[in-house]
């Protein structure tokens, strides 16, 4: 399969995590509703909003033959790469990536599409590049 101009890859257990946020933030919409507490229940939608929207929205990696977007907000070129490695935190396995300029990357190898995230990124991640090295040993 060819990625074309970008591929994106989801957080695997936002319906879980969005169900949790629900079952945790109905009871306090509920008792809002029934003592009058309009300003807890405001609240209480708003929170509840911005932490689904949060998780539906930004819980995104995109692989394309530029580089790597994650969370929709930080963009990495594939030359910005200086090292790599695999790391698990809780369980879970990770890239951590140090670039050139800015801040390291923990890139989450557990995010979902309709491939692996590994399979796709080495289509795209260059033969020089320490990440494809990265997801080659494994």
């Amino acid at each position: 399969m060819e990625v074309s101009s970008s591929e994106k890859f989801y957080f695997r257990w936002r319906k879980a995590l969005s169900t949790f946020f629900l079952a945790l933030f109905l009871p306090i919409i509920y008792l809002s509703v029934i003592n009058n507490m309009y300003e807890h229940l405001l609240l209480g939608v708003f929170n509840l909003t911005i932490a689904v929207l949060g998780i539906w929205f930004l819980g995104v990696v995109s692989v394309s033959k530029a580089g790597i977007v994650l969370y929709r907000i930080n963009r990495l070129k594939w030359n910005d790469v200086r090292s790599a490695r695999r790391v698990k935190f809780l369980g879970v396995s990770h890239i951590l990536i140090k670039r050139h300029k800015g801040f390291s990357w923990w890139l989450p190898l557990y995010f979902t599409g309709y491939r692996n995230i590994t399979d796709a990124l080495l289509e795209v991640v260059p033969q020089d590049n320490p990440l494809r090295e990265v997801i080659n040993e494994h």
